[in-house]
């Protein structure tokens, strides 16, 4: 979900205090492209972007500035691919208002894409695909097969 989604769940529940019923209800493209860049990462590294078995962590690291989107174990799982680091800062912003325009990113895209498919030293875990427990080891995508597919 992203933070503005978070935020209006709880905006948007009767039982709390912060109920507002003048809160816009519904999801943006904005959204969507939030949630494009969580699932970039969870198919680059078989890992939820944000989970935490603590509602209140997890839901901190979503909408707080105090926490960094991308933090070191999240840079460690891919690679410290600076290319595929880039690209998720540039399109997992918290701001829905300054977040990129799916325009903005598949322009992004085709630009990282270029890069990558010219990179001579690709990280292993990216070229065969962190393994994921429940994916088949023979059925795990690998980050070229999943940039040649979009």
């Amino acid at each position: 979900m992203s933070p503005e989604m978070t935020t209006l769940q709880i905006n948007t529940n009767k039982e709390t205090n912060n109920y507002d019923r003048r809160k816009k209800v519904g999801t943006t493209r904005h959204s969507d492209v939030w949630s494009l860049g969580c699932l970039l990462y969870e198919l680059l590294t078989g890992d939820y972007m944000f989970h935490n078995e603590d509602n209140v962590q997890m839901y901190l690291s979503i909408t707080s500035s105090n926490f960094p989107i991308i933090d070191q174990a999240k840079i460690e799982k891919i690679g410290g691919n600076v290319y595929i680091i880039d690209f998720l800062k540039f399109i997992l912003v918290r701001d829905p208002k300054i977040r990129p325009n799916i325009d903005s990113v598949l322009k992004r895209f085709e630009h990282i894409h270029a890069l990558l498919v010219n990179q001579t030293s690709i990280p292993s875990q990216l070229v065969h695909g962190t393994p994921r427990a429940s994916i088949p080891q023979h059925k795990q995508p690998s980050i070229q097969n999943l940039l040649d597919q979009c």
